[in-house]
């Protein structure tokens, strides 16, 4: 077996087994108050795949709801902590389309998401002018949090 193919091997084997990574688990290995709370506040949610995430000790149940994808992250009591869900674009507010357009003005916003965290709202969007696309996150209130080319 040539060098190449052992060390890519024996890297990929070392990645698996970092400890904290995550992989899908069954509903019924999910806390049933964890799922009563997905479930009661998404009623509408289809299949829902579940994570632990160790490191942080957290839930993620990824879903769809009327065609769009919901990320939801939950402590071990039930508790949403944050919650991550696509958007229309049109559903984006003026604060934060005029943020994103003076950010890049000739740009397009082409997908978008709402992202909660607590008490904090915040959106991240994907535009694209004739040069490149752009993520950026921005604040309820219009700031720039993070951009990303």
């Amino acid at each position: 077996m040539p060098m190449r193919k052992i060390l890519l091997l024996t890297a990929v084997a070392s990645f698996a087994a970092i400890p904290g990574m995550t992989k899908d688990m069954p509903e019924s290995s999910v806390p049933a108050n964890v799922v009563s709370s997905v479930k009661s506040t998404y009623a509408e949610a289809g299949s829902i795949e579940w994570e632990f995430k160790r490191s942080r000790q957290i839930y993620e149940a990824e879903f769809r709801v009327k065609g769009y994808d919901y990320k939801v992250h939950l402590t071990q009591d039930g508790k949403i902590v944050y919650v991550c869900r696509d958007i229309d674009v049109s559903a984006v507010p003026e604060v934060v389309k005029n943020a994103a357009l003076k950010e890049v003005p000739q740009g397009r916003i082409r997908e978008a998401e709402e992202i909660t965290e607590g008490n904090a709202v915040r959106y991240k969007v994907e535009i694209a002018d004739n040069r490149d696309d752009y993520d950026l996150t921005i604040a309820a209130d219009g700031k720039i949090i993070r951009r990303d080319n």
